[in-house]
């Protein structure tokens, strides 16, 4: 229980930094953060879309702040065309 409050508060944190940061445009939870199925392994699994891709280690450092050390971070700015029309 003390565990599950420990992730509410950093989904929250991750919330309000995302709602903040005027470099991501777009962001997402998926994974098993986003299910019941939350374990102490469990890492969170983000997709970003930022304004300047430059800054991606910067967000990088404060998503650790914000949630641990481990954080699996996808940049939909890389994922391909071919990829995003289906």
């Amino acid at each position: 229980m003390a565990e599950d409050r420990m992730e509410d508060k950093k989904i929250e944190g991750l919330k309000e930094y995302l709602r903040n940061e005027p470099n991501v445009i777009l962001g997402f939870l998926f994974g098993s953060q986003t299910k019941d199925s939350i374990m102490d392994e469990s890492d969170f699994d983000l997709a970003l879309y930022l304004k300047d891709e430059r800054v991606e280690d910067e967000i990088y450092s404060n998503l650790i702040e914000i949630l641990g050390g481990n954080i699996d971070l996808v940049l939909l700015n890389e994922v391909p065309a071919s990829l995003s029309s289906n």
